[in-house]
């Protein structure tokens, strides 16, 4: 029987190995694996563990990193690490059925090495078969703005007006809906609301950064 500690990096290392031969990179400080397709677009793949007595369980989180996009909204609201668009796990896109069906697992310490690698198996032909191509999907910024506005403004209040403007191309479009963002932050107080606040300081700057965008 394995250790926690020993089954954590048995998991690790057998995704390392399978995922390095798509072009994936290792991040060791949030578990993610990165291929770089362009200047501008990343995809990552994330292992996400929650921890029970005897196991971990296994969730796979797909995300898509818009280098200008993202550093833009950086800047503008003054955020120290860069943000990134996710799927899966904290539900911040809508993911079809297949990639939670099988980006999901518990590992046991008692988990035999056929048991193991057969749940391995099972969540890598879930990145293959769906997973990739998803995110290939999502590398088309239409298809990403989509999935933005489905899930709301008030889940990218920062990023889904900056897609309008860089995106769109859409000025007024980008300010109407960072307003609404503010005015409903608004509803809660102004003078001790820290995050009107904060989000007042983003949208004035996003208003400048407008008046002066050129493409």
């Amino acid at each position: 029987m394995r250790t926690k500690k020993e089954l954590k990096i048995q998991i690790c290392d057998a995704f390392k190995e399978r995922l390095s031969a798509e072009g994936f990179k290792f991040r060791k400080w949030d578990d993610s694996f990165l291929r770089k397709e362009d200047d501008d677009i990343t995809f990552l793949i994330t292992l996400y563990y929650s921890t029970y007595p005897d196991c971990y369980g296994l969730d796979i989180i797909y995300g898509i990193h818009y280098e200008r996009l993202i550093s833009i909204e950086r800047e503008l609201s003054g955020r120290e690490k860069p943000m990134r668009l996710v799927t899966g796990k904290f539900s911040q896109m809508i993911v079809p059925d297949k990639l939670r069906e099988l980006g999901r697992n518990d590992f046991y310490t008692y988990d035999s090495e056929e048991e193991f690698n057969r749940k391995v198996d099972l969540i890598v032909e879930g990145i293959h078969k769906y997973g990739i191509p998803y995110l290939n999907m999502l590398s088309e910024k239409e298809c990403t703005l989509q999935q933005m506005e489905k899930e709301g403004l008030y889940t990218y209040p920062q990023l889904l007006p900056l897609a309008y403007l860089l995106w769109c191309k859409d000025k007024k479009r980008c300010l109407d809906a960072a307003k609404d963002v503010l005015n409903f932050y608004a509803q809660y107080g102004t003078d001790t609301n820290e995050q009107y606040k904060e989000y007042y300081s983003f949208y004035e700057r996003l208003k400048q950064f407008a008046e002066e965008y050129q493409e």
